[in-house]
């Protein structure tokens, strides 16, 4: 395969950082989290056939990298980081739904999870997969989740979540409400 190939979980710890750091004392922490899982409005993405819920008060964001377009759905800042949740769709190359995760895991780009957990789930009747696992990035020690869901035209989705560690299970609701609301069009 291409080095260009999309290195699935390595590619979203790097696009981690497009957010920014600030100040957020730990105590504020609860209080955001309520306040974000209540509330959500629908982004529907006709280009790349998908429509999500975004929790009320994040701020979506798209960017381009190497021919990719990412949707990112920035959250509020928790003890110097950003959380946020990065959408993407990735041509599998012709490589089964398996295949494609393995060669994902296996090129990850120079980054070195740990506690890596893969689980089969199903989001909106797909089968699909997630990946969790820790890496540490800039002196930052950061809890991901790529939920990769397969397309019928030869494509996966890859939803990345990205939180500080220490705030785990912080926003855990969150991405789970957003995840389980991602429906292909």
């Amino acid at each position: 395969m291409k080095n260009k190939s999309i290195k699935l979980l390595g590619l979203a710890v790097i696009v981690a950082f497009f957010s920014c750091r600030g100040n957020q004392k730990k105590n504020d922490l609860d209080a955001q989290i309520k306040s974000y899982v209540q509330s959500a409005k629908t982004l529907k993405d006709t280009a790349r056939g998908f429509t999500i819920d975004i929790p009320e008060g994040w701020q979506r964001v798209e960017k381009e990298a190497n021919g990719v377009r990412f949707t990112f759905l920035m959250g509020p800042k928790a003890n110097g980081f950003q959380v946020n949740l990065n959408i993407l769709k990735d041509n599998m190359k012709g490589m089964s739904f398996d295949e494609y995760i393995d060669y994902n895991l296996k090129h990850m780009g120079g980054v070195e999870p740990v506690n890596l957990k893969q689980t089969d789930i199903t989001i909106n009747g797909i089968k699909s997969k997630v990946i969790k696992y820790n890496a540490v990035v800039q002196n930052l020690d950061l809890q991901l989740g790529s939920y990769v869901i397969p397309a019928n035209d030869g494509s996966a989705y890859i939803i990345t979540t990205t939180e500080l560690a220490a705030d785990k299970p912080g926003f855990q609701d969150v991405f789970d409400k957003a995840v389980n609301s991602f429906k292909v069009n």
